[in-house]
């Protein structure tokens, strides 16, 4: 059976009410989500969070100069600069790896690092178990330029595998992403397509927890395993029969190993 969000979840906390530096979570989800996309998720882990869309980063790196990928990374080590604390940054998927961009930008702002289903580097070549081949990429740039309701669709139907698509939940998000406009949308591809963040892990200095769904079929599970290999100390947790968005499908096993890892922190 799949979890599902309560009909009326709880708002999350404003920025304003979160007090404790030593718990804050600062949440980044995948692309073309909304900033309330971990709600079930962080809500079941019980701990004071922030979501942050990639769009709203983008919008602001913008504002501050920051040109191209540049954008995501700027804004973001604002916001960590901005914090009252060290912050935790959980990411999933292009989430996951703006948030690995900015522990490795500001270590001292950052407490620990989550990262569910996430890639040090997307675009592959055909055959490499890794990520995706960059025509994948460019057909789904070609969807979203050409026929974008249809293209959002099934990219999202195929990321729910092999749990089955809740297409009223699959609706609300290609409603939101529609909403982004087209250049958002090939601002985050873009994005996807030039980040290599391999010869960087080395460098991550902060705790790091990889969880990574076994059946992801947008990010396969070597990519998690290749995140916890390269970062100095990591743990990895491999989620059995989970897919790409587990983080919304399938909250409770997630979060009861977020709980775990963060009472260690």
């Amino acid at each position: 059976m799949t979890d599902r969000p309560p009909e009326h979840p709880p708002s999350p906390p404003s920025e304003s009410t979160i007090h404790n530096p030593k718990s804050t979570i600062l949440s980044l989800p995948g692309w073309a989500q909304p900033g309330d996309a971990f709600r079930d998720l962080l809500g079941r882990v019980g701990h004071p969070w922030q979501g942050v869309a990639l769009a709203d980063l983008q919008a602001e790196g913008d504002a501050l100069g920051a040109a191209g990928r540049e954008a995501y990374t700027e804004a973001l080590a604002r916001r960590l600069e901005a914090a009252e604390g060290p912050v935790v940054l959980v990411g999933w998927s292009m989430g996951g790896t703006v948030a690995l961009e900015g522990a490795l930008a500001r270590p001292d702002r950052v407490r620990g690092l989550i990262l569910i289903n996430t890639t040090a580097c997307f675009p592959r070549p055909p055959g490499d178990p890794r990520g995706q081949p960059p025509r994948n990429i460019s057909a789904l740039a070609l969807g979203v330029r050409t026929a974008p309701g249809p293209a959002l669709f099934a990219f999202w139907r195929h990321a729910a595998q092999p749990q089955p698509p809740d297409r009223d939940m699959i609706r609300a998000q290609v409603a939101y992403a529609k909403g982004l406009g087209t250049e958002a949308l090939l601002h985050g591809l873009d994005y996807l397509r030039e980040t290599d963040l391999r010869s960087r892990l080395g460098a991550v200095a902060v705790p790091t927890l990889v969880l990574h769904a076994e059946e992801d079929r947008i990010i396969p599970v070597g990519a998690g395993r290749e995140l916890a290999e390269g970062i100095p100390n990591a743990k990895l947790a491999i989620l059995p029969e989970l897919g790409h968005d587990a983080p919304k499908l399938t909250p409770a096993p997630l979060a009861a190993r977020i709980r775990e890892e963060l009472a260690r922190w």
